[in-house]
């Protein structure tokens, strides 16, 4: 779970998007169909914006109500960077980073909008006949 205080939930299985946000005592559920297969996703440290990881590689970040804010990273993922496993948000949710199915991270700038590689994708071995 998180490391801080929890007002909101999210999972996602497939191309389902779920995430519910308490409104007084009682969690309100929102549903979010997706195009593509989500694999991971996130709440920013105030709980008004959720990242969702792609199976394509891309992010895409949601307001609370579920609506698409944006893509990351901005002119699509880079060429075979594999699917998104896990993000995590900076404390100040200025950052958010990415990681990758083939070990690459990525660091996704909200103020300055860049993206910046920390960790290169694992070149995956080719099989041969």
């Amino acid at each position: 779970m998180a490391d801080y205080n929890v007002n909101a939930v999210a999972a996602c299985c497939g191309t389902s998007l779920h995430f519910w946000k308490l409104n007084g005592t009682e969690y309100k559920d929102t549903s979010v169909e997706h195009t593509r297969s989500l694999t991971s996703v996130a709440w920013n440290r105030n709980n008004k914006v959720l990242a969702t990881g792609i199976v394509d590689g891309s992010v895409q970040l949601r307001y609370g109500s579920g609506e698409l804010m944006t893509e990351l990273p901005r002119g699509g993922p880079p060429p075979d960077s594999g699917a998104i496993s896990t993000l995590s948000w900076s404390v100040g949710s200025k950052r958010l980073a990415a990681g990758t199915t083939n070990g690459a991270v990525y660091v996704h700038e909200m103020t300055t909008k860049s993206c910046h590689t920390l960790s290169s994708p694992t070149p995956q071995a080719s099989s041969s006949s």
